[in-house]
């Protein structure tokens, strides 16, 4: 199969892990708190990767400027994307967090743009903005939300899709050196899950990972979002941000499909055709542009 066709299929394929996350990821968040649960869906995250080890990593790999370019996006994804995420659920709900994470594919394909000289012309503007607006629709749907906390804590989904947005052309920096999606996916999970264990160790939270609850479903969401992420790095090593980036974020659509076809956690209306034509005429424009 053609780079063309592959990398479109992939990066659509982790925006369907990256929905199934979320639903993964709502039945541990009951009563667990939400920098224990980032450690350890990272931590699952980078044991996967870390078993494939023998199979899949070479060792003259650590020694690159690579290897640095990507420790660095380490530091804030997916470490600061999960824990920022998982405290916006707490905060403002799924539905805000979703609709706000909408927009990381402003955040990544902005500095692919400025920093990595890819082109973009008005059918990938038009694109975008047209999935944009879908998945928002999709998040929000006719109902307010409730406001019980200050407009500060927008910061919080803010923050984790600016976090997604910027490890994609970080990501494709990387892989400019070392071609390896799965090098690039496991200096991330490596480097994340230390950051978010010195956390627990600065808040005294660690001894919390023990006993924690939900243990199971955010070991399971690692694994998933770990191979999401994966997918993706491997869609943006053949082809652009520009075109992975959209297409990867479209996980509020996919969660919104996977809640009314496999969860039977959602009810379909008028709307929601709206917004999948939106979604879909979005992804057609961004993928022939």
């Amino acid at each position: 199969m053609s780079p063309e066709i592959l990398a479109p299929a992939l990066a659509l394929l982790s925006g369907v892990l990256f929905g199934l996350v979320v639903h993964v990821q709502r039945r541990g968040l009951g009563s667990a708190d939400p920098l224990v649960g980032a450690f350890l869906s990272v931590g699952a995250m980078a044991l996967m990767l870390w078993l494939l080890a023998p199979f899949l990593l070479r060792p003259e790999w650590i020694l690159t400027h690579a290897a640095l370019i990507l420790a660095m996006g380490g530091l804030i994804f997916p470490a600061a994307g999960q824990a920022l995420q998982i405290y916006s659920i707490g905060h403002v709900g799924p539905s805000l967090t979703s609709a706000i994470g909408a927009f990381t594919p402003l955040f990544a394909v902005v500095p692919a743009i400025l920093v990595l000289g890819e082109p973009f012309g008005p059918v990938l503007g038009v694109g975008i903005a047209l999935m944009i607006a879908g998945l928002v629709l999709s998040a929000l749907g006719p109902r307010r939300i409730a406001r019980g906390w200050p407009l500060w804590v927008l910061l919080l989904p803010l923050g984790a899709a600016l976090a997604r947005g910027l490890a994609q052309p970080i990501t494709k920096l990387g892989l400019t050196e070392v071609p390896s999606p799965y090098f690039a996916t496991l200096v991330f999970a490596t480097v994340s899950t230390l950051v978010l264990a010195v956390l627990l160790l600065l808040t005294g939270k660690a001894h919390r990972v023990r006993n924690a609850s939900g243990f199971g479903s955010f070991a399971l969401s690692g694994l998933v979002n770990g191979t999401g992420i994966l997918v993706l790095n491997a869609a943006i090593g053949m082809s652009s941000v520009t075109l992975t980036a959209p297409l990867a974020s479209m996980s509020p659509f996919w969660a919104l499909a996977l809640g009314y076809l496999v969860f039977k956690t959602e009810q379909l209306g008028l709307r929601h055709l709206f917004v999948a034509l939106l979604v879909v005429a979005g992804s057609v424009l961004i993928i022939l542009h």
